[in-house]
């Protein structure tokens, strides 16, 4: 008893405080389409024989998601942590303002870019080519001229890599083969680069104030390929979602701190952890 009414509480202070968010009907409507199409996958339910889905977010933004399955699911899954769980936001100064600079490393299709599109500048990241394809149609869709997307694996390397495609969450896909190996039995060749690379090709700004990296355990090889970038103050709020099954949490914690971050919060998680950290001054 006491569980269910925790639980309808939860539910109505995720609400309220969406509330606060988005005065607008667009709430209501994304909010409907959210929990129509996770009955529909929770159910096996067959999705219409259309190409595409159209999902309207809570900022009234429009997102276009290729109507597959793992798609979708990721889609629903992402949407989740970024408009409900709010993941990336749980640490107050996270919370991107108009005058943010931000870069969303592993954009998959663009639901934290479309929830940030108000920054100044965002710079969006994804290297699995179709979920680039849908980034850039929803980019282009919102009509976002201060977004710039870029079709690439972040790494420790400047070159080519196998990207291992997850079968139940495209969003899911990894560079790392030994990474829930049976659930990846597809790859196909990416482009891989590092921060660095992109400061010096001018493709990131000298200065981003947020940074949301989720990149599917390749967390330290991106830390590592852009020490002087982070070194010289490139980033100065930090959210990762550390994949620490693939990925030492300690190890990266200390890399952290010498590269002059200061550790904010920990969200612990069974395979995952969400970390803050940002510059000391």
């Amino acid at each position: 008893m006491l569980s269910t009414l925790s639980m309808y509480l939860n539910k109505l202070r995720t609400l309220l405080n969406l509330l606060r968010e988005y005065r607008n009907p667009y709430l209501f409507i994304s909010l409907s389409q959210y929990l129509d199409i996770r009955k529909k996958l929770t159910s096996n339910e067959k999705f219409s024989d259309e190409l595409l889905k159209k999902l309207i977010l809570p900022n009234g933004h429009i997102c276009i998601i290729l109507n597959k399955e793992n798609f979708v699911r990721a889609a629903i899954i992402v949407y989740d942590e970024i408009y409900i769980q709010r993941i990336y936001e749980r640490v107050p100064e996270f919370k991107v303002t108009q005058e943010d600079i931000v870069l969303d490393a592993g954009a998959f299709i663009g639901l934290y870019t479309l929830k940030n599109a108000h920054a100044r500048e965002v710079y969006a990241i994804e290297p699995h080519p179709l979920s680039y394809i849908l980034l850039r149609a929803n980019v282009a869709i919102n009509d976002l001229s201060n977004v710039r997307t870029l079709n690439y694996a972040l790494t420790d390397y400047v070159g080519e890599a196998e990207l291992f495609i997850e079968d139940l969450l495209v969003s899911g896909s990894t560079l790392l083969p030994s990474w829930h190996g049976e659930w990846h039995k597809t790859k196909i060749k990416v482009k891989t680069i590092t921060l660095n690379t992109l400061y010096h090709l001018g493709f990131l700004p000298p200065y981003v104030d947020i940074a949301k990296v989720d990149i599917e355990g390749s967390e330290m090889n991106m830390i590592r390929g852009g020490q002087k970038y982070l070194r010289r103050g490139g980033i100065d709020r930090l959210v990762l979602e550390v994949h620490h099954v693939v990925v030492n949490l300690r190890e990266l914690l200390r890399t952290l701190n010498e590269l002059n971050f200061k550790i904010l919060k920990i969200i612990r998680g069974v395979e995952t952890s969400i970390v803050y950290a940002r510059l000391k001054k």
